[in-house]
Parts: structure tokens; C-alpha cells; sequence
């Protein structure tokens, strides 16, 4: 930037223009020109301040100053003609709706008493498994009110294989994207590799054996949320209709209502949303397969296998919550379904020649043969 008294000449992109420095107010300088000074235009030198507005976006300033003509309305139409051409907008409603979240005012608006009711359903789950301890927020030290989470409640159409409307599911989740990552830093949480399921599928049905999928409702908040080995407290903030759902509920959560309506919880059990969830419910589920002496595979950590004396076998294949059983017989199948319902309570089982596991359809027609589809996302 060259600089006199009254212009600036500007060389970008290979071209170069005089423009007039405006008489600004001294009181709009900072907000104009980003700096906290006038520089000194009486001799040339080096600007590192702006000397114009902030950005809206990236390349404004040369179309600005008339280098570059804007090609908005042509990449609007290319992002139009492209979503056009690969037939996007042309997909079935029932393949998309199977995604459809909302926000809590906006499910109650679209759902109302049903979409209560989830919530309800929600809050009851939350007070049944003693997540939530309320606290006074006056009884807070400060290091523990600057660490307060905020809370969100999201609801999800849900939708069968066959795309029928299944139910609403309402879903508390913690804005653990506000913890500090360094406490936290082991949050390691393994999956089953699809490889092991589609070969311990393949060998389970060459010998004939009996399959069932588990799903674990409310699966996170089985897991304890650990306060030993220097562990902070985790505390969350439920706003006020939330707190208005949970308040009824038990009057000891009214108890701690804030002028506000909002409510202060200690995390009693891991919470969907915090960093370590994930890694606590899956060290909860493996030590209760461990107890019911199943053994850990070397090379997947997500696949537990048991041989009965009688020489049965069972494979488990774990995916977060949910899970696929492999057995003998129907015997050793009922006998480890009832093993985790006293530890887990409900489980959602299902079992027959018709599977639906992570979004695949196993189906079991012929014997030693199965056959995969995807179908609805296609």
C-alpha cells in the first residue's frame, strides 16, 4: 500500500487502482477500518491493520474494489442443476424420513401430547436409573459452576425396516463438547470391525445356529460415571421445560428449581453427549460378559465367545448397544438373554429367521446360506 494524504493506491492481482481515503468520524474509526489508530499518511509505509470493514467472506475485498465480479447466482445454479442431476431430490420421502431429529419446541409444535409423552418417557428413564442428582446452585463452589454443561433435548422419528412409523424417541444429551478434553483424554471406545460379524455370520450359518439381536435401551446411562482417581464432578443444566417434566416427577428435583425454572444435576451415570460416555458403557458391558466367563477375542475387542461344557458355542458381536448373539442352540440363547436382563433390565430381543443389525437385513431361508440387503438405502 502506497499512502498520501488523500488516496491509497492499491496493486492486487496484477492490476492497480487509485481510491479516495473517506473523511471518517473519529468515533467510527475502529468499527471502519479494524484499528485502534489513524495511521500516519504523511510517508509510505506498511499497513498490517485492515483499512476497510471485516470480511463476509473470504475474496470480498477484491470484489470490491471491482478485480473480481461475483459468481454467486452461477454457483447457486450449478449447486441446483447438480442436486437435479444425481436425483436427490427425486428420493422417496420414506427413505428420507427416517432421519427426521427435532429440537424440543420444535417437536412439540409439530407432535404435541405425543411428543410429551416421549419426553416424559425420557425423564421417567432418567429418574428409574438415579442419573440425576439435583443440586442448589448456591451450594456450588465456583470452579464447579464454571463447568456446568448445558443440556439439549433432541426427538427422532423412528421408523421399521419395512418403513412403518415405529414410535417418537426422545433423547436427553449433554453438551459435552464444553468439557475440558484434557481430563478426559482416554475416551477410547472400540467397535466390532464388520469383517468379524460377516465371518462369525458366515460360520455360525454353515453349523446351523440360532441368531437373536439385543438392543440396550438407554444403554449409557447403565454406566457409572466415575468421581475415584481425581475425577471432576459432572454437573448439567436442564432448562425450564425439562425441569418443569422432571419436577413432576419427584418433588425432590422441584426442591432445587432455580428462579428461572432451570434445574442443576450431578451426573450420577454416564450421559449421552459427555466425552467419556461411550468409553464407560463399554467397559460396563465387557466386565459383565467377563463375569458370565465369556472371553475377549485378541484381535477385536467387540467379540466375546463362551463354550459350554456340554460343548454349545455362543458368539457375541458387539456394536456400541447393540448386539448380535450366535448360539448353538436355543438353550445356551435364552440362557445368556436372561443373563444380561437381570443385569440391564429390558432389553429389546429380537429373534427368528429375519434380522435387522446396523441398518443390514439378515435373512436366514435356506440352511448353511444368508442373504444381506440393504434396501431403503438404496
Amino acid at each position: 500500500y502506497n499512502i498520501s494524504n488523500t488516496h491509497i493506491n492499491v496493486k492486487a492481482m496484477g492490476q492497480q487502482q487509485d481510491m479516495e481515503i473517506p473523511d471518517v468520524p473519529p468515533e467510527l474509526e475502529q468499527e471502519y477500518y479494524g484499528m485502534m489508530y489513524r495511521p500516519d499518511t504523511s510517508s509510505e509505509i506498511n499497513i498490517t491493520g485492515r483499512l476497510r470493514p471485516k470480511r463476509k467472506k473470504a475474496g470480498d475485498y477484491a470484489e470490491m474494489l471491482g478485480l473480481r465480479q461475483k459468481k454467486t447466482k452461477k454457483v447457486t445454479a450449478d449447486v441446483h442443476k447438480r442436486h437435479s442431476d444425481d436425483q436427490y431430490s427425486e428420493r422417496p420421502s420414506k427413505t428420507m424420513r427416517t432421519y427426521a431429529t427435532y429440537f424440543l419446541e420444535e417437536a412439540i409444535e409439530k407432535w404435541g401430547i405425543d411428543a410429551e409423552k416421549s419426553i416424559g418417557l425420557e425423564m421417567m428413564q432418567m429418574h428409574t436409573k438415579d442419573v440425576l442428582h439435583p443440586v442448589k446452585y448456591k451450594d456450588l463452589i465456583p470452579a464447579e459452576r464454571s463447568q456446568i454443561l448445558p443440556s439439549h433435548m433432541f426427538l427422532k422419528e423412528k421408523w421399521t425396516q419395512d418403513n412403518q412409523f415405529e414410535k417418537l424417541k426422545a433423547r436427553l444429551v449433554a453438551g459435552g463438547n464444553h468439557q475440558d478434553r484434557t481430563i478426559w483424554e482416554d475416551t477410547y471406545s472400540p467397535t466390532a470391525r464388520i469383517e468379524s460379524l460377516f465371518v462369525l455370520i458366515t460360520i455360525a450359518a454353515s453349523l446351523g445356529m440360532k441368531f437373536a439381536t439385543i438392543d440396550f435401551p438407554g444403554a449409557y446411562l447403565n454406566a457409572i460415571m466415575p468421581t475415584d482417581n481425581g475425577a471432576p464432578q459432572v454437573y448439567i443444566r436442564l432448562n425450564h421445560l425439562v425441569a418443569k417434566i422432571l419436577a413432576s416427577i419427584h418433588p425432590k428435583y422441584a426442591q432445587c428449581r432455580m428462579r428461572n425454572g432451570a434445574i442443576i444435576a450431578r451426573l450420577n451415570k454416564a450421559m449421552y453427549g459427555c466425552l467419556q460416555s461411550a468409553m464407560l458403557w463399554y467397559r460396563d458391558v465387557r466386565d459383565s460378559l467377563l463375569a458370565l466367563e465369556y472371553k475377549m477375542n485378541n484381535y477385536d475387542h467387540c467379540v466375546f465367545r463362551k463354550k459350554y461344557d456340554d460343548g454349545s458355542l455362543t458368539w457375541i458381536v458387539l456394536h456400541v448397544d447393540d448386539m448380535m448373539v450366535m448360539s448353538s442352540n436355543d438353550s445356551t440363547l435364552d440362557k445368556i438373554i436372561h443373563d444380561l436382563e437381570k443385569k440391564y433390565s429390558e432389553l429389546n430381543v429380537h429373534r427368528g429367521s429375519n434380522l435387522n443389525y446396523l441398518g443390514l437385513n439378515f435373512t436366514f431361508t435356506q440352511e448353511g446360506k444368508i442373504e444381506v440387503r440393504m434396501d431403503k438405502y438404496i
